[in-house]
């Protein structure tokens, strides 16, 4: 009965814009909703989408990660202050084989997996589907699916993209348990795109959002303990997008180097001079493709509360004579590959993916793991 009413539904666009509140609201609740990327962030998402009822299945890759779940009772639980939780019932599926056709797809997982995870599931998606992305680094992640998976969609049956940005800090205290420290405190931005743009720092791209257009972006902005937010225009997307960098840019290597929480890096006045030197040249790298100054960046970053993160991303640049005007962002590199961090041996993701990008330097991704080992090789 569901999917036969959710069909009904589609079938008659103009028929939504002009029913009731509620019908929409019972239409929304028969959404279901496909996280892949299990990690924090998707979780995050995952439980507050429970939280208003609408249905979820988390899509896992093993097999051995299926079974646990469901042994635990196929429960998500979301802890925010000594003693505070909230557990809500999810479905959890295996990626590969025959499963649910995908109406809304959620993508949570790193940046660099985002269009291999749209791919693995590509024939699953309905032809009004809608990805929402949910990533650092995500003016090149977008410009990356776009140019691997979107570019190559028949503009007639182009899935609907929205992308998120989140300030809250959550981590896993284990697998299916979440703690979300910024209960409250952090919000989430999302926005529905113009799906035929090849990259989201278009200046010329004026787009403006009156009121959100798809019934996903509808669910999501429902999400209250998100503390969702729409922009109203492609500029103010592009704005939060931009600050969401500054700030990765400028904690997430010194966290991970140090060792210590994002709050802790305000304390001393060498960190928040190293954070400054990083968000004034962020500003110049990027002009004249900004909408934030340098100031505006560096007062975000110091706002917080933002994902601690565990391991981090470094995407190396080849020698270029652009690099060597960037001091602060060259010195951080060395650092990273000298000090001992837990998880060194894990894949490093993204922290100055969309600052090289925009360079358009020939980057090449490195693991901690093999920066460490090349420069106690050096040392030695």
């Amino acid at each position: 009965k569901r999917h036969k009413i959710e069909k009904n539904v589609h079938d008659y666009p103009d028929v939504i814009t002009s029913c009731s509140v509620l019908t929409k609201l019972q239409y929304l609740w028969m959404a279901r909703f496909h996280v892949l990327g299990a990690g924090s962030v998707g979780q995050l998402i995952a439980h507050a989408l429970r939280q208003h009822a609408f249905p979820v299945t988390l899509l896992a890759r093993r097999e051995a990660l299926v079974q646990e779940f469901r042994a635990s009772g196929s429960l998500l639980t979301c802890q925010y202050g000594p003693g505070q939780f909230l557990i809500e019932k999810a479905d959890m599926e295996l990626v590969q084989g025959s499963g649910t056709e995908i109406r809304n797809l959620v993508v949570s997982t790193k940046g660099n997996d985002v269009v291999d995870a749209v791919r693995s599931v590509r024939e699953r998606l309905l032809a009004d589907c809608s990805i929402i992305l949910i990533q650092n680094g995500m003016l090149a992640v977008y410009q990356e699916l776009w140019n691997e998976v979107l570019s190559g969609w028949d503009a007639s049956s182009r899935p609907r993209v929205i992308v998120g940005s989140l300030t809250h800090g959550a981590y896993l205290a284990s697998s299916f348990h979440l703690f979300h420290s910024s209960r409250g405190k952090g919000t989430c931005t999302f926005a529905e795109v113009d799906a035929s743009l090849p990259c989201l720092s278009n200046l010329h791209h004026q787009q403006k959002w009156t009121e959100p257009r798809s019934l996903a972006l509808q669910a999501l902005l429902s999400l209250h303990s998100l503390s969702p937010e729409h922009p109203h225009t492609h500029r103010d997307l592009l704005r939060q997008l931009q600050l969401k960098m500054a700030v990765n840019c400028a904690i997430n290597p010194l966290t991970a180097t140090l060792g210590c929480l994002n709050g802790q890096l305000l304390e001393d006045p060498n960190t928040r001079d190293a954070m400054r030197a990083v968000c004034n040249e962020l500003h110049e790298i990027l002009q004249p493709n900004i909408y934030t100054t340098a100031q505006e960046m560096f007062q975000t970053v110091c706002k917080g509360p933002y994902q601690a993160i565990s391991c981090l991303a470094l995407h190396w640049p080849s020698r270029n004579s652009h690099t060597s005007h960037f001091p602060s962002h060259l010195r951080l590199c060395p650092i990273i590959s000298a000090t001992k961090i837990n998880g060194m041996d894990q894949q490093v993701g993204h922290f100055v993916f969309n600052v090289f990008n925009t360079l358009h330097l020939k980057v090449g991704l490195m693991s901690i793991g093999s920066l460490v080992h090349n420069a106690f090789h050096h040392a030695h």
